[in-house]
């Protein structure tokens, strides 16, 4: 097992340097801004950052921030170490389903040399660290399947992912319902309320200071209502108003660029 591990940690070394002599060197859109900001002055009120605040991710950039003074450097290594962190967890995943170290690699190399993977990993944005930390719950829920032990870590890890990048989370909290289900079914009363304490613990613990820094949980759900309200007028097909076939081809072209190109 050892050579294995070896040839993991070449590769994510290798993976580290890369994605750290590529960053960006300088702010790549609006939201890079509004999270450089955040490191100093969190106050979404004033999108520093946006609804819903991204807490998780503000709190980590500004310790990365405490160690690089340089915000966009704090924020583009970030997501360097994180980029690596994701192809690890994707690799952990492989792993769980055959143990070949073979497959570990091509898993790992496949995401981390994709293009959309390697651009973002120097970004200051919270995409690659939210989905790190996204795979980083799921792969621990999905052990959790044949051992335990890993339950509530995973919880932890789902908790404190929603508020880094809350719409990351799909699979995970599709996985989470599933376990719980699957102890309701089995009577695992005192596991299924353990887990469900430690995951509501780890929302709260982001949760009751974003919403009291917003003045109360109320105005802070409706600085997000007001948020997706924008987003919807601005970005939605639906809510920009009629449908004309500008409107539609516009909204198709932008389909593929975002979508399909990625994909492939």
């Amino acid at each position: 097992m050892r050579q294995p591990r070896l040839y993991i940690g070449l590769l994510a070394l290798v993976l580290l340097i890369g994605y750290w002599l590529s960053r960006s060197a300088s702010p790549d859109d609006f939201d890079s801004y509004s999270f450089i900001l955040a490191l100093e002055q969190f106050d979404i009120g004033l999108q520093q950052p946006q609804p819903p605040g991204f807490p998780v991710y503000v709190a980590v950039g500004r310790v990365f921030h405490t160690l690089i003074p340089d915000p966009l450097d704090a924020l583009t290594t970030l997501s360097a170490v994180t980029g690596v962190l994701a192809a690890l967890m994707l690799g952990w995943l492989a792993h769980q389903h055959q143990r070949r170290v073979d497959i570990v690699l091509a898993v790992m190399a496949i995401f981390a040399f994709n293009p959309i993977s390697w651009l973002n990993s120097g970004k200051a944005l919270s995409d690659i660290p939210g989905l790190a930390l996204s795979l980083a719950a799921l792969a621990s829920l999905w052990a959790a399947r044949r051992e335990s032990r890993w339950l509530l870590p995973g919880m932890l890890l789902l908790g404190l992912s929603l508020g880094t990048r809350p719409q990351a989370n799909i699979p995970g909290m599709l996985l989470a319902v599933w376990l719980a289900w699957d102890m309701l079914r089995q009577h695992q009363w005192q596991r299924l309320i353990i887990a469900g304490a430690v995951l509501l613990a780890a929302i709260l613990v982001w949760l009751v200071p974003t919403a009291h820094l917003s003045g109360g949980l109320t105005n802070y759900r409706a600085l997000i209502d007001a948020h997706s309200e924008h987003v919807w007028r601005s970005d939605s097909l639906f809510g920009a108003g009629p449908v004309t076939a500008t409107a539609l081809t516009a909204r198709l072209k932008d389909f593929v660029e975002t979508f399909t190109v990625p994909v492939l």
